[in-house]
Formats: structure tokens, sequence, C-alpha cells
């Protein structure tokens, strides 16, 4: 077994922990987003919960990869990058979108909420070149990345908890 997946291996409770998280998590959110659809009807809303739900993805794709046997570092590099570039195609495609709706204050606070999942998508592309080069210790990078993405998706996830009941007491009043 290479120096890297006997690295790998050593993280396997995370990585499956990790997974674990982000699969309830994300079923959660569809949960949520099903009981009140209304919240998608707003573009900024929407913007956040699709966020929210492809970094919960995201997180679980991470985690399944890196949990498999005898991993070899090109596939995770490949993986890396893959998610890296489309996670970050994906944001600079809302945030435009979100700048010609012309609401303001709502589409600068999604970009700002979406600058988290950004800067933690970047970092993929460098950590991918690391293992490349034969650096295991780049897990550790790995594993800041899987923290910034938690905690910036539990911030998208609390934009939508507070939204979603201010629009309902709005419906409701």
């Amino acid at each position: 077994m290479s120096e890297f997946a006997t690295r790998a291996a050593e993280w396997a409770t995370y990585y499956a922990t990790l997974g674990g998280v982000s699969a309830t998590m994300a079923g959660l959110l569809f949960t949520s987003l099903a009981l009140n659809p209304k919240m998608l009807h707003n573009l900024y809303l929407k913007a956040v919960a699709q966020q929210a739900f492809m970094n919960f993805s995201c997180l679980l794709l991470l985690a399944l990869v890196l949990l498999q046997p005898q991993q070899k570092p090109l596939r995770v590099a490949l993986t890396l990058v893959s998610l890296g570039l489309v996670a970050l195609g994906r944001i600079v495609f809302v945030h435009v979108q979100l700048q010609r709706t012309r609401v303001s204050t709502e589409a600068r606070w999604a970009s700002r909420l979406m600058g988290i999942s950004a800067l933690a998508y970047a970092l993929l592309l460098p950590s991918a070149r690391l293992i490349l080069q034969g650096q295991p210790d780049t897990l550790y990078t790995i594993q800041a990345v899987t923290l910034v993405l938690l905690i910036g998706t539990g911030r998208l996830c609390w934009e939508l908890l507070l939204h979603g009941q201010t629009n309902k007491e709005n419906d409701n009043a």
C-alpha cells in the first residue's frame, strides 16, 4: 500500500462521519424546503438553498472518494480539481445572476455567504497539486476545507431558517 493510501486510511473515521453528517443534513434541507416550497420563489433564498445543497453533496462525494480502499493520489487529485472547478463555476454563475436582479441588499448578502464556499473550493485546487507531488499531509488542508464548508453551509441553512420564518410570518399577517 502506498504512503498516501496508508495516510488516507487513517482518516477513514473522519470521512465516514463527514459523509454521514452531510447526507443527513442534505436530507433535512430537502425536507424543510419541501415543507415550505414558497421559499424557492425568492431568487435569493433559492440561490442560498442550492448552494447549501451543493456543499452537502460535494462533502458527501469527497468523503466517498476518500473512503475508497487503496486510494491513489491521482484519483483524489482529479476529484478535488473537478469539485473545485464545477463548484467555483456555479458560484460565479449564481453571483452574476443575482447581480442582474437589482435586489441589491439580498444579492450582496447571498454573494458574501457564497464567498465562504468559494474560498473553500478554491483551496481544493492547490491541494490537488500537492497530493500529486506526494505530500500526504495535504489531507490536513482537505480537512480544513471540509470544516469551512460545513461551517459556511451551516450559515447558509441558518439564513434559510431566518428568512423562511420571516416569509411565513408575512404570509400569516
